[in-house]
């Protein structure tokens, strides 16, 4: 049958909205010198990617973490997904934009995956566009600012559930591949929440009978997909499971560390309108009353707009699938209010889930839910034409009567009374130009503006009589939907000039060399310039603990957002910061190795460069003199349990020359006369982070001690032979070698290197697969298309389509 005019306009309408659904995103970042500025993207994520970068571009495989203060590898780190294609972007350009391309293409792939999953189960490309830009736009995910490795998960989720469908209505090898795929790249990212999400989806297409029969070939295509996505995501999650054992994160959290970060009630407005009480441009603002904690929300938004009313006029009571959707969007709203209702409590103490954290992420559970009543609503605009005019003038009036409410002085008396900044360790200084009061009642009203309007919009065209059988309506409707959230993300997704994660070149090249250890005493400046927005200059404030500034030095800082446990290296800056005497805190950096040190105070030590930040502190880089070389030979050494209170004390006093301090050993280990002996020690090669070779030459036993992070898996072998690895000094890589000349291996044992093999062997047999039947359905099509070898019978029969769902 003969394509219509209107099938042909909708084709290019759904083309063309689909290519601006991935370009006008990415101009969030990519537009001249400005880049993506989340929270912890820039303080945690950023650097962790930058390693990732760095040793790619170096032909190198990223399991060691070269700049992680707490020495984690990337294997053992949460936040790690390498094994996907967006990867390969990070290697298209200088990292500064590299790495924003790497994070908003998985918006892209998020869109396009719901796109296809919704076409597979009989949507419309209008319904199915709408769908896709409700899914991949909408606030949740869209301020996705701590959690790269969720959104990773979250992207290849519809790819996953794609697989499903096709595994039971078309069992066969590119099923069995595409599968594979989606599943692999969806579990490298997994989260307990998306687990959550991704076992009510495949229970879903496992039970439904219109999904078509599920029988032996299904079950075992379905089967060997799985086999084929584990198989590929092994070599990242077997590291990961064997880190987690006997962790935080792996045991469960506690009942306060699962409930912190919740949506409070009043902040379910921002369903409404985007970013209203978490300003981008106030970064050190909180309205107590709002979000219920001293600091910022954890997301910057809830928005979904015109989405909203769209979603909810396709329930209907006649309709029982449409009332389930609603009720699990509901519910998981509800869970995501943590500790306000009771849900979250209980859903949290689950197996798997106790392992989940700040509740607001179940907001991401809800989002899937909401899309499909958006996509059946789209596809009944008919039917369903009143309840939609009925919702749509709803949401205008609530907006309507809210941005009467900003304007009105009582708001503006309770604005004063809850705002404030939060407590924070980094102090703003860009509120001494105006009142904090006034900067965010602005910001809340300029939110309302743009959704009103669009809003407006949404009610004029439901409204226009000629529109009302035309089959552009719902074209109409979802290209005002997308747009609609592409605004909001204006409000949620932050950019800030690239140089504001750039020291001054004077302290950047004072701590600059991945050899070097820094101890940060204080927010190392950043430049500044004339004209600077609020929300810039907070930026600058903040924005040298990004990659740019990380990545120039081995930190000595406490950082544990993994829940995977602390270690010495921690605990050890946590005793520095208690009121150490300057003399105390000299002689514990120059154990710890630590030769640089930024800090406010001024201090007798030489001064290698100073700056002054946005509030006119001065910031110096002060040099730590003698302190011990990165690998380093000792005659003798004191020994500490690990629950001994005088490590702190030894550590600070000045120690022998050449006394090393040794923990956890596990039978007495005597220390031999060290009288007249000068162990030596060198780094002859470090092949690569993960390798480590010395060579040491020594009249008497000595303790042979590396400044990297002590970690399982680290192996060492003295002249071939394998022997212990130490525990010695802040916290380092030690071993004992006998009398004499000795070489010296220390080497990561990396279960990712070790299953990277059966990842590439999945990740192979999984494309041949899919290529395979891609080249068989297509000799198929060929065959019946052709009229010497078809019948003109056999030609009007309905041939399996990806494009179209299936038969």
């Amino acid at each position: 049958m003969a394509e219509s005019v209107d099938d042909r306009s909708h084709r290019w309408w759904s083309r063309s909205l689909l290519a601006l659904f991935f370009a006008l995103p990415l101009a969030f970042a990519l537009l001249t010198s400005r880049g993506l500025y989340y929270r912890d993207h820039v303080l945690f994520f950023r650097p962790t990617w930058w390693s990732i970068y760095t040793q790619l571009r170096r032909f190198e495989l990223p399991i060691m973490n070269l700049w992680h203060p707490a020495g984690l590898p990337h294997e053992a780190s949460t936040n790690f997904a390498l094994l996907t294609p967006n990867t390969a972007l990070l290697l298209l350009g200088p990292f500064e934009r590299s790495y924003d391309l790497f994070v908003l293409s998985h918006f892209a792939v998020l869109g396009s995956g719901t796109f296809v999953l919704a076409r597979l189960l009989g949507g419309s490309r209008v319904a199915s566009m709408g769908a896709a830009s409700l899914v991949a736009l909408s606030g949740p995910v869209i301020s996705f600012e701590n959690l790269v490795v969720g959104l990773q998960g979250l992207a290849y989720t519809p790819w996953l559930l794609a697989g499903l469908v096709l595994c039971r209505r078309s069992p066969g090898a590119f099923s069995v591949g595409f599968l594979g795929l989606g599943f692999g790249f969806a579990a490298q990212g997994i989260m307990p929440e998306l687990f959550l999400l991704d076992a009510i989806g495949a229970a879903w297409i496992l039970g439904g009978p219109r999904f078509g029969r599920l029988g032996a070939p299904a079950i075992a295509s379905m089967g060997l997909g799985v086999l084929l996505g584990l198989g590929l995501a092994s070599a990242d999650l077997v590291p990961l499971f064997e880190a987690m054992r006997g962790t935080a994160r792996g045991m469960g959290f506690d009942t306060s560390m699962r409930e912190a970060w919740s949506i409070e009630p009043l902040q379910l407005l921002e369903l409404l309108i985007p970013s209203v009480w978490s300003l981008s441009e106030l970064t050190g603002i909180a309205i107590s009353a709002a979000t219920g904690v001293q600091e910022a929300p954890y997301f910057t938004s809830l928005y979904l707009g015109v989405g909203l009313p769209l979603s909810l006029a396709a329930v209907s009571p006649k309709r029982r699938g449409s009332v389930v959707l609603l009720a699990l969007a509901v519910l998981f709203l509800l869970v995501a209010m943590g500790p306000t209702t009771p849900l979250h409590r209980w859903l949290s103490s689950l197996p798997l889930l106790r392992s989940s954290r700040y509740p607001v992420k179940y907001s991401l559970c809800a989002l899937p839910f909401l899309a499909v009543l958006l996509g059946l609503g789209i596809r009944d605009l008919s039917a369903r034409r009143s309840a939609m005019r009925a919702l749509a003038l709803a949401h205008f009036l609530v907006l309507l009567a809210s941005c009467a409410t900003f304007y009105s002085s009582a708001f503006e008396a309770w604005v004063a009374a809850t705002a404030r900044p939060y407590t924070s360790k980094l102090v703003f200084e860009y509120f001494r130009d105006g009142d904090p009061v006034q900067m965010a009642l602005t910001a809340i009203r300029a939110r309302v503006w743009p959704a009103l309007g669009f809003s407006a919009v949404l009610v004029a065209l439901l409204a226009t009589p000629r529109l009302r059988g035309s089959p552009w309506l719902g074209p109409a409707l979802v290209t005002t939907l997308m747009f609609d959230l592409l605004v909001g993300a204006h409000f949620a997704i932050m950019t800030a000039p690239v140089s504001a994660e750039r020291m001054p070149p004077a302290l950047e090249s004072a701590v600059s060399g991945l050899g070097t250890r820094v101890f940060p005493g204080a927010v190392p400046p950043v430049p500044t310039r004339p004209g600077q927005t609020p929300f810039e200059s907070a930026v600058h404030a903040r924005g040298s603990l990004g990659h740019l500034a990380w990545a120039q030095f081995r930190a000595l800082a406490s950082i544990e957002l993994e829940g995977l446990g602390s270690n010495r290296v921690q605990r050890l800056y946590q005793g520095a910061l208690e009121g150490l005497r300057p003399d105390e805190l000299h002689a514990l950096l120059r154990r710890a190795g630590v030769s640089r040190m930024i800090t406010t105070v001024d201090l007798a030590w030489p001064r290698l460069a100073e700056a002054s930040d946005v509030g006119g502190r001065r910031i110096s880089v002060y040099e730590i003199s003698s302190a011990r070389p990165r690998v380093s030979a000792f005659p003798s050494w004191n020994q500490l349990s690990s629950s001994s209170t005088q490590a702190l004390s030894w550590l600070t006093e000045p120690p022998a020359a050449k006394s090393a301090l040794l923990w956890d050993v596990p039978e007495a280990v005597p220390a031999e006369s060290s009288e007249g002996c000068i162990p030596s020690a060198r780094a002859t090669s470090v092949r690569s982070a993960e390798v480590i070779e010395l060579e040491v030459r020594t009249s008497c036993r000595a303790l042979v001690v590396v400044q990297e992070v002590h970690r399982s898996r680290w192996e060492v072998e003295v002249d071939g032979a394998e022997t212990e690895v130490l525990n010695a000094e802040a916290g380092y890589l030690a071993a004992f070698v006998p009398p004499g000349e000795h070489r010296v291996r220390f080497r990561y044992a990396s279960l990712f290197r070790a299953w990277l093999p059966l990842s590439m062997v999945s990740f192979v047999l999984s494309v041949g697969m899919v290529l395979a039947g891609l080249v068989r359905r297509r000799r198929s099509n060929e065959r019946i298309s052709s009229p010497s070898q078809t019948s003109p019978a056999a030609s009007d029969r309905p041939v399996p389509s990806f494009s179209k769902g299936g038969s």
